[in-house]
């Protein structure tokens, strides 16, 4: 098992940033049940903590809904899920996209170039940028109406 701190750190992170946390999780053979224990993979985005910090609550991807999670059953701890490329739920109202800096460069020139539409539709995008990463995060909302998505998606497939 891994380091509760760790995993609780992870979880907070996932709350307050809406990042998704994989793990590998033991489920059945609860007190005395005939049920065979059996080890998954779960996607998680953490919603909450419970019961003392025992463990939270999330929503996985895969059984796509909301469910409890004991941090006693995690088999093995992979971490936070989500920074570095798309985080895809349903619910999420933003979409996340890492860009290289000449890719950024080529999204400042499509901003620039569209920034009438952009303004008139009211949409708005966030770069997140660290002075030492190689890497450029840009957020737009999913129901953005000037191809900022469409831009992205077809710049990341390159």
């Amino acid at each position: 098992m891994t380091d509760i701190v760790h995993m609780r750190n992870d979880v907070i992170e996932g709350i307050t940033k809406n990042l998704q946390v994989k793990f590998e999780y033991k489920a059945g053979g609860e007190y005395g049940s005939d049920s065979p224990k059996v080890i998954t993979n779960r996607t998680v985005t953490p919603t909450k903590f419970y019961s003392d910090f025992t463990g939270f609550t999330g929503y996985d991807t895969d059984k796509q809904e909301d469910r409890n999670f004991r941090f006693e059953r995690v088999q093995k701890w992979k971490g936070l899920y989500g920074n570095e490329i798309e985080v895809k739920i349903a619910t999420e109202r933003k979409r996340r996209f890492p860009l290289t800096k000449e890719q950024y460069k080529l999204w400042e020139h499509f901003v620039t170039d569209n920034y009438e539409t952009i303004y008139n539709n009211k949409d708005t995008h966030d770069v997140l940028h660290t002075p030492n990463s190689p890497r450029y995060t840009v957020t737009v909302e999913r129901i953005e109406q000037s191809g900022m998505q469409e831009f992205l998606e077809n710049l990341l497939d390159r």
